[in-house]
Parts: structure tokens; sequence; C-alpha cells
């Protein structure tokens, strides 16, 4: 007689049928299960907020970001003897985890802490979040910043916000006593866009005694400025030290291609480090300009 092979077959439809069913339950379960709660308590109790250092953080980030950064607003709302650490931790989170929705509560709870060291933190978390209105007291801060923190802090959540109205306070940050607040002015103008910036950028990026970061930063927020003012500079730039200035000088003549800076580009296609940004700018020149391009750097060989 011949085997018969009905019975297994059956017998694996079924299994497949079982584990099918199985999964969705268990999915339709997942969805139906409330999102873990995370107390403001378990999330002080980390050693840092930082991304993979905090079990709770994370937990948050997958269940409930919203509520969590509601619940650190109404604690710190409600929690007036707050430690500037325990503030600067929440702010944190809010920052992170919360949304634009949450705005007007925030600005509240730090109009309250204006005093607090802390406030600074409480205004970043608001830039992080897009509240138009923490714009007016980071300038304020800014102009009173005391240490080097609180003006790095400033003036990096004015340029994520990109407020305009924060250029003329931005400036004189270019020539400032902290270097890293040299750096964090120069991203945050070329991020806010006012072409009145161009000119004090340019005045950071060619001193070669500037701290190396603050002139990366310059330079690339010309590039992002567009700055065709600034291509000469870019041009005088190209065979700088460390070769990080170098890219950078590029990347502006690749924001704006013209036709005289085709004898640099082709330079920096030698040049072992620059090949990269020198190739990117050489595919922003017209179409027509690529193969002529190619050939200079060629005939440098």
């Amino acid at each position: 007689p011949q085997p018969s092979y009905a019975a297994p077959a059956l017998a694996v439809a079924a299994l497949f049928v079982v584990s099918s069913a199985s999964a969705a339950y268990a999915a339709t379960a997942a969805k139906k299960r409330p999102p873990t709660r995370v107390t403001i308590d378990e999330l002080l109790g980390c050693p840092s907020i930082e991304r993979g250092k905090c079990p709770p953080m994370r937990s948050a980030r997958e269940n409930s970001r919203e509520t969590t950064a509601a619940a650190a607003i109404a604690w710190l709302g409600d929690h007036s003897d707050a430690t500037d650490d325990k503030i600067s931790r929440l702010s944190a989170v809010i920052g992170e985890l919360g949304t634009a929705k949450q705005c007007e509560e925030l600005v509240a709870v730090a109009q309250k802490r204006a005093e607090s060291k802390a406030h600074i933190d409480l205004l970043m978390a608001g830039a992080r979040l897009l509240c138009k209105e923490v714009s007016a007291p980071l300038i304020k801060r800014l102009k009173a910043a005391t240490s080097q923190r609180e003006a790095v802090l400033a003036a990096g959540a004015l340029g994520v916000l990109g407020a305009k109205d924060s250029t003329a306070t931005l400036i004189p940050h270019l020539d400032s006593k902290w270097p890293r607040m040299q750096a964090a002015a120069a991203q945050a103008l070329g991020t806010v866009g006012d072409p009145s910036a161009i000119r004090p950028l340019m005045k950071l990026a060619g001193r070669p005694s500037t701290y190396t970061p603050a002139r990366l930063q310059a330079l690339r927020a010309l590039a992002r400025l567009k700055a065709v003012d600034a291509l000469p500079l870019a041009m005088a730039l190209i065979e700088s030290t460390p070769r990080t200035i170098g890219i950078a000088a590029l990347s502006i003549i690749e924001a704006s291609p013209l036709p005289w800076t085709r004898p640099v580009i082709a330079q920096a296609l030698r040049i072992e480090g620059l090949r990269g940004a020198a190739a990117r700018a050489a595919m922003a020149s017209p179409h027509d300009e690529l193969g002529v391009l190619c050939r200079d750097a060629a005939a440098l060989e």
C-alpha cells in the first residue's frame, strides 16, 4: 500500500492556523494593554537621563512619551523646593519626550523658576519643543550669562528656534572669551540665517589663532548662508591645516559654485583628504563644468 501523507499535512496546517491565531491574539492584547507608567521618582533615581543609562527613561520613550513629559511639568509646578539638579534632569525629560502642545504649561513653570540656575535648562527644553515664547527669555539669559554653560545653552536654543531677533545678541559672542561660546554662536547664526552675520563670521573664520571648532562652525554657517562674499576666503583656506578647515571651506564653494572657483576645485581634487569635499563641490557646478574640472585636475598631475 502507498503511504498516506494526508494526516501529517493536516497536522501541519492545523498547527499553522493555531500559531497564526495566537500571534493575532497576542498583537491585539498588546494594543489593548495600557502603556507602562513611569514615575518621576524612578526618573530622578537614575544616575543619568542620557540614552541607554536610564531604564525608566527608555520605557517612557517606548510607551508613554507625552504623559511622562506632562507628569514632569506638573511635578516641577508642584515642587517649588526642587533642586537645580532635579530641574535640569526633568528639563531633559521634557525636551526629549514632550510636544509643542505642552508649551504653555512649560513656559508657565519656567517663569516661576526665573531665578534658578536651571532656568536655562527649562528654556532649552522649550526650544526643543519649538516654543516660540522662550525666545525673548533666552535672549535675556544670553545677555546676562555668567558661565560658559549658560551662554552655550542659550545660543544653541536660539539656533534651534531659528530666532531672527537674536542675531544682534549672538554676533558679539563670536568674540567671546569662552572658545566654546564662539563655536555655539557661529552655529546658531548659521541656523538663524540672517545675512547681517556674514561679515562677522568671515572675520572669525579667517583668524588662524581662533579655536578650531569655532572656525569650523563659522565656515559651515557661511555655507548655510550661501555667502558669495566668503568665496575668496574659502579659496584661500583650502589647503589650511587641519584638513577639516579645507573641507569646511569647500562646503562654501559647493553652496555657491561660480566659474572662477574652478581652479581651486581642480586643485583640491588632487589633495588627499579633500577629494570627497572637492568632488561634491564639482558636482554642484553646472554640468558642463564637470568635465572641464576633471580635465583640469588631470592636467595638474
